[in-house]
């Protein structure tokens, strides 16, 4: 009986303990963000979480001053390069490692952007006109070239918007309380079709958090906030729940693909752990941390226009969905490990016991 009752307990703290919520959702990294006030407004910052209840930043670091900054991405091209947003006709890059600016010219005002493939990237004003440069080899960029937006056949169509999100189901867009799907017809024309707003093909109430947007992989939703909400849909468009916090407004946001949103929200970062649950209306933790005067927006940590970086095979590559599924891979076997040896330990044990 002493025997059955040690092998027991042995299972269960092996199985326990790598299960617990501590070692589950605890995740650090880094996160880049801009500011809208001049002089320095590119910067890097540590994150680390420990699970529970505990968010904390460090490590503040100045990265570029761009002429005029607000969107910020990762380049597919060149990890180094930084694409900005610049507050006015123009997208600029700015190099982690040296600081050195480049601006490109655009023929919109460029506020948010979108990076839908490795070579593309979108630019719009807040709500604004859309248009889009080609992504070089080495991460430089192409002159832009307007969009023609026009309403889909039988449907509510919008001109300007605030954001475009890409996911593997389609493009959606957002603008302030409206929410639609973008379909382009050719290089320079798109359709839209509202779903949320007036008019919209869903419903004519207005989709709370509807400024900025991102896909989550983690739960295979659109994520989208604005105002003091965020909102969740599904990669169809259907609206699963939202949920509004006390405090300032949320401009643009990401996720980690680890069921967790980082939010800009003027001078704070809002974090909201929605792992357990997978719904943003049933968060197990959220908290906004005071950071910089002037915050203005977050870069993805996921997607074709994250700027986080793995090393692969002794190379650095961003995280897309390739490298998301070798993360995944390399974190099973990591996590198995532990439980694999545990109960060897306890095969280990019986043996002894019997002989």
């Amino acid at each position: 009986m002493q025997i059955k009752l040690l092998i027991f307990t042995a299972l269960l703290f092996t199985i326990g303990m790598f299960s617990s919520p501590v070692f589950g959702d605890a995740v650090s990294g880094n996160l880049k963000y801009t500011t809208f006030q001049g002089g320095q407004n590119v910067w890097s910052i540590d994150y680390s979480y420990d699970g529970v209840s505990t968010i904390t930043f460090s490590n503040d670091v100045n990265l570029c001053s761009t002429n005029g900054a607000d969107g910020i991405l990762g380049n597919p091209q060149n990890p180094d390069l930084l694409l900005i947003g610049g507050q006015g006709p123009r997208i600029n890059t700015c190099s982690i490692s040296t600081g050195a600016v480049v601006t490109y010219a655009s023929p919109v005002n460029v506020y948010h952007m979108e990076v839908p493939d490795a070579t593309t990237v979108y630019g719009n004003s807040i709500p604004g006109a859309l248009a889009y440069h080609t992504i070089n080899p080495d991460g430089t960029l192409t002159a832009g070239t307007a969009v023609t937006l026009s309403a889909a056949s039988g449907c509510t169509g919008d001109t300007v918007i605030t954001q475009l999100i890409t996911t593997p189901s389609g493009i959606f867009y957002a603008n302030d309380g409206i929410f639609g799907t973008l379909t382009f017809t050719g290089a320079t024309t798109a359709e839209t079709c509202r779903l949320y707003g007036a008019g919209g093909q869903t419903s004519a109430t207005p989709l709370p958090g509807a400024h900025g947007g991102v896909y989550d992989p983690f739960t295979n939703t659109i994520i989208t906030m604005g105002n003091t909400c965020v909102t969740q849909l599904s990669s169809a468009g259907v609206l699963i729940g939202s949920n509004c916090f006390a405090g300032g407004t949320f401009d643009q946001g990401t996720v980690d693909g680890k069921g967790h949103a980082f939010i800009a929200q003027n001078p704070n970062i809002f974090f909201l752990d929605y792992r357990a649950s997978g719904l943003v209306d049933t968060p197990t933790f959220s908290a906004s941390t005071l950071v910089r005067t002037a915050l203005d927006d977050v870069a993805p940590l996921v997607g074709m226009g994250s700027t986080h970086e793995e090393f692969i095979g002794g190379e650095i590559i961003p995280i897309n969905s390739a490298a998301l599924l070798l993360a995944g891979v390399q974190s099973s076997l990591m996590w198995m490990a532990p439980i694999v040896a545990g109960i060897a330990g306890v095969s280990m044990l019986v043996f002894r016991l019997k002989r």
